[in-house]
Formats: C-alpha cells, structure tokens, sequence
C-alpha cells in the first residue's frame, strides 16, 4: 500500500521519490525506523504527503543507522 502511495505521489507531483530500503521484516533497526516515520507522520492531514513524507524518514533513518 505504502508503495502505491508513493507511486501515485510521484505521478502527481512530479517529483523524484526517495529511494526506499527493502528490508527484512525481523530487522529490530528497520522496525523501529518505521515506527519513528510513523509516529512523525500522525498530524499531516494530506495521505499522499504523509506517504511521501514517511518513505523520506525511513529512508534518513535507515541511512543514519548505516544501512
């Protein structure tokens, strides 16, 4: 779903949407990355923001952590 929303934001802004990391779901790092990005994500009322704005802080995340 996640990468859907992504897709559908890059389609209708125009703009380049950042690389996301596949990960393995029992990676502790990468949970806890989702789960930041997710909680970040709560107040913003636009969905294909918030997806836009959720891939951007995993991906940050996920770099910072080194992966």
């Amino acid at each position: 779903m996640k990468q859907l929303l992504c897709l559908l934001t890059f389609v209708l802004t125009g703009c380049a949407v950042p690389q996301t990391y596949h990960y393995q779901p029992s990676d502790p790092a990468a949970a806890r990355c989702e789960y930041e990005a997710e909680m970040a994500i709560q107040s913003i009322a636009n969905p294909l923001y918030a997806g836009y704005r959720k891939a951007e802080l995993i991906t940050m995340c996920m770099r910072a952590r080194g992966r």
